[in-house]
């Protein structure tokens, strides 16, 4: 165990990845100031009380200068401070010079073991069998294959390293970490003393804490990795110090919001374009060819600041146009020209708004360039990181630590299309100005059934709500039992997953007493779950109880009393022993809520799946696959995608047979009754295809070159949700008068009450019923 004296240092290539990784060090005894001024990285007179990150700003040098810059940073550490925690950030997709710059921070600390994790679940960033995937889809064919400065043209990581690096590699597997604390030490000390490079799989949080535990405090190992890795070292760390981890959750409230977009990345004009559709914004474009014009620049320049001082909004977002630039010189004087407007917002907002106080405005930049420009062009050269609103999107303050302008930053290629939404609706959730530009988002009022209560649905349901982004947009109430709630959160609280004073309960017995306060959770409570219930275990008492939390979420909903429900996941089992009248959610919702037509929507990482048969054997699901209820599906998945903001949705429907019955010869179903129902979809004026092999059509709806894929049976479109990550799956149920939103996993009764069930699809589930209603509200889904 380390002494409560011994420093920390952190070493990032760029501002957005900088402040990523720091925000998990900021503890209620600590905080993270992020450094870019090269000369003097470090301030050896401020050693416990002050987290030190540097951004050496490498990403876009050459190999040979980063690692002088590196090394010369990491020398002056080992020179002080021999034995300081030190963990090299490397970015999340393989960007810049990793194995420079890993080489060069071994070589400067004189250590010799680099474990390199550059896995973040939380942000879809997986490492199977030394290959990085994003959202399922390997690195190399997602669209930082095309990244300007660094294209990754392979997913081995390996192969990253090895281009700008000399030392040996090794590859630490999956089998051996999930092993445990004692097998990942055997494997280390069987790789000899030499200096070496140690690639490392993790496709759960789990995978990198067990690795942490390990290599945490080893005096020859050099940490390395992307946020994913830092907040499981963050979290090791302060607990050995005996400090309480946990920035600040929310920055102040934000009375003036300027998104500045300067990443070329498509993903954040997705962003942008969700976030017009959902709140007003004024919107100002510079062109990016009149900028890199010697002739025009100024004047380009100087009409982009009239537009944004002459209409003083609320919201206002600078982009560039989408003009190629030819050199990385042209690229600079881009996000100069942003940081130029930026700053001139800066003072004049500052000004106009009579305000005194800084944080009343923010900053939101795409890309660590950008972000950083801004910094300069206001003459700052430090920020101090609190905490972050999403994973990946961290939040700090500029110059000064106790308050000052906030700045919020996230890589251009990280989230998805909704992410700018949550962050506009989180920096504006604590203003208590009320005016004519006031926030256009409306709450979402949810009802969240805690499922079955022997399973995790408790747990989860505590978590997903704990979540920043949902709580800033929801009136939530809990269809449970209290008592099971508060056994939940006695459990999370021994795991350190809730803090003492974190949630606060608060039972009522109608709706209409809910009050909806930061901080407490209202349950609607029940009480039909008996005090000695086992956890884990299938009873009727379980099923009983987790059927009357649908039947009454139903009849709020129905009767208009919340906008949607969310249900936990219940026990088949343990319906049927309880006599429950439906096999599961799905039949029960339609029941209930008076629709003869419904299906399951099943949705993860953009990939769309609604299946023609699900609970039914192998054998009647060939039998059920007929023209009339597959053309049923086909209609149903268009009119539901256009609800929700999807215009001219693009249907593949996915075969029965094997290579789709490759024209007759493995079967007669794909021609006889699934062809048809397509060319009946076709003269409706539906855009759809098929039928395609079933082991191809999935990854190319991952990849989004469909909206959504039919499968003709359960495990066919389950199998493929699943693979792209079992925690982040969620079901809605299609055709139903109510809007209903589903975790899409089981009960998990091996860990349930455990304190340790990941809220992730839950969390998923409450933003896709968030997202959906308001759309509809703003118009876009109609």
């Amino acid at each position: 165990m380390k002494e409560r004296g011994t420093p920390t240092f952190i070493l990032s290539d760029d501002l957005t990845g900088a402040a990523d990784a720091a925000n998990y060090f900021r503890t209620t005894e600590r905080r993270v100031r992020v450094s870019f001024a090269t000369p003097k990285p470090w301030d050896f007179g401020v050693l416990y009380d002050t987290v030190q990150v540097f951004d050496a700003e490498t990403r876009h040098l050459s190999a040979k200068n980063s690692f002088s810059r590196v090394f010369n940073a990491c020398a002056q550490i080992g020179r002080a401070h021999a034995d300081a925690r030190v963990y090299k950030k490397v970015d999340s997709t393989l960007r810049g010079n990793i194995g420079a710059e890993i080489e060069a921070g071994l070589r400067g600390l004189s250590r010799t073991i680099a474990v390199l994790a550059p896995a973040f679940p939380g942000g879809g960033r997986t490492v199977k069998d030394g290959k990085l995937y994003v959202n399922g889809v390997p690195v190399n064919q997602t669209a930082f294959r095309n990244d300007p400065h660094h294209p990754i043209r392979s997913a081995d990581v390996a192969e990253q390293v090895r281009a700008t690096c000399d030392l040996p590699i090794e590859h630490l597997g999956l089998q051996t970490i999930r092993s445990g604390a004692a097998a990942i030490d055997r494997w280390l000390q069987s790789i000899g003393d030499a200096p070496v490079v140690i690639v490392c799989d993790a496709e759960r949080d789990e995978d990198l804490m067990e690795l942490t535990r390990v290599v945490a405090d080893r005096p020859d190992c050099l940490p390395c990795g992307s946020a994913g890795l830092a907040r499981s070292l963050a979290s090791v760390w302060t607990q050995s110090e005996g400090v309480q981890g946990g920035g600040v959750h929310y920055p102040p409230r934000a009375f003036r919001q300027l998104y500045v977009i300067g990443s070329a990345n498509r993903l954040a004009r997705e962003q942008l374009e969700k976030l017009q559709q959902h709140v007003d914004v004024h919107h100002v474009e510079l062109s990016s060819s009149r900028i890199v014009d010697d002739a025009a620049a100024v004047d380009e320049v100087a009409d982009a600041i009239r537009k944004v001082i002459e209409r003083d909004a609320e919201r206002t977002v600078l982009t560039l146009s989408e003009e190629r630039v030819a050199t990385a010189a042209d690229r600079t004087r881009l996000v100069d020209s942003l940081a130029g407007v930026a700053k001139a917002w800066v003072d004049c907002t500052k000004s106009s708004v009579n305000q005194t106080a800084d944080q009343d405005i923010a900053i939101f930049a795409t890309g660590g360039d950008t972000a950083l420009a801004c910094c300069e062009a206001l003459g700052q050269t430090q920020i101090w990181t609190e905490g972050e609103l999403l994973p990946g999107v961290p939040w700090s303050y500029v110059g000064e630590p106790n308050g000052g302008l906030t700045l919020v930053s996230k890589a251009g290629g990280f989230g998805d299309e909704h992410t700018l939404c949550r962050v506009a609706a989180m920096l504006s959730q604590t203003s208590t100005r009320q005016s004519g530009d006031e926030m256009k988002m409306k709450k979402t009022r949810i009802a969240v059934t805690m499922g079955d209560p022997a399973g995790i649905g408790p747990e989860i349901t505590l978590m997903g709500l704990q979540d920043p982004s949902i709580a800033s947009e929801v009136e939530a109430v809990v269809v449970g039992d209290t008592k099971r709630l508060e056994a939940a959160a006695a459990a999370l609280k021994a795991t350190g997953r809730l803090t003492e004073g974190q949630v606060n309960l608060r039972t009522i017995s109608d709706i209409s007493e809910a009050k909806y306060e930061q901080g407490t959770i209202d349950v609607l409570d029940l009480a039909n779950v008996p005090s000695d219930l086992p956890w884990g275990q299938v009873s009727v008492e379980a099923g009983n109880a987790a059927f009357e939390y649908v039947k009454k979420s139903v009849e709020l909903a129905v009767a208009k009393q919340v906008d949607a429900i969310c249900t936990a996941p219940i026990n088949k089992e343990a319906w049927k022993l309880a006599n429950v009248p439906y096999p599961g959610h799905t039949e029960a919702l339609a029941a209930l809520s008076g629709s003869d037509k419904s299906a399951m929507m099943l949705v993860n990482h953009g990939l769309r799946v609604v299946h023609v048969t699900t609970h039914v054997s192998l054998k009647d699901a060939i039998a059920m696959a007929t023209t009339e209820r597959v053309f049923e599906r086909i209609k149903l998945t268009v009119d539901s995608l256009e609800q929700f903001g999807v215009k001219n949705p693009r249907i593949a429907v996915a075969g029965l047979n094997p290579h789709a019955g490759e024209g007759g010869l493995f079967g007669q179903e794909d021609i006889e009754q699934i062809r048809p129902a397509i060319e009946l979809a076709k003269q409706s004026g539906m855009d759809v295809s098929g039928p395609w092999p079933p082991d191809s059509i999935y990854s190319r709806a991952a990849t989004g070159e469909f909206d959504a894929v039919i499968a003709m049976y359960h495990d066919q479109g389950h199998i493929a949700i699943k693979m792209l990550g079992f925690d982040t799956g969620i079901n809605v149920t299609l055709g139903l008068p109510i809007l209903r939103t589903s975790v899409d996993h089981g009960t998990a009764f091996d860990i349930a009450g455990k304190g340790i069930a990941r809220e992730q699809s839950m969390v998923q589930s409450l933003q896709v019923a968030i997202d959906f209603l308001q759309g509809k509200a703003s118009g876009d889904a109609q």
